[in-house]
């Protein structure tokens, strides 16, 4: 199980094995596009290890990361401000699970700790 108040959506889905692209190439086409090349938008692809983008979209809102009722789409979005703001070192913007404390993450930024 993955600790919520340690890691961000971008991580989740790395500890389960990145994303695997159905053999529509939609899937990976869309993926590219909200997720950059330099932080990995390509190595969250995984056609070995990966989970289907539907597999990882339902269990995000299953666990809680989006609101009932997301879209792949959604998932993706969300998947791509969480990247963008990892680059730009914007803690405060990345994906967290609803259920991270805030005001920790507030603390470790100013520790120096994030």
């Amino acid at each position: 199980m993955i600790d919520v108040q340690k890691h961000s959506l971008v991580d989740w889905v790395r500890i389960f094995g990145g994303i695997k692209p159905s053999k529509v190439t939609r899937d990976a086409t869309e993926i590219r596009h909200y997720c950059s090349r330099k932080e990995s938008g390509y190595n969250l692809l995984n056609s070995r290890r990966g989970r289907s983008l539907d597999t990882l979209s339902t269990d995000a809102v299953a666990e809680g990361w989006l609101p009932e009722g997301s879209t792949h789409s959604d998932f993706l979005e969300a998947l791509g401000r969480d990247i963008r703001a990892k680059q730009t070192g914007n803690m405060r913007a990345r994906v967290w699970h609803p259920s991270r404390d805030l005001d920790d993450l507030i603390v470790e930024e100013y520790e120096g700790v994030a």
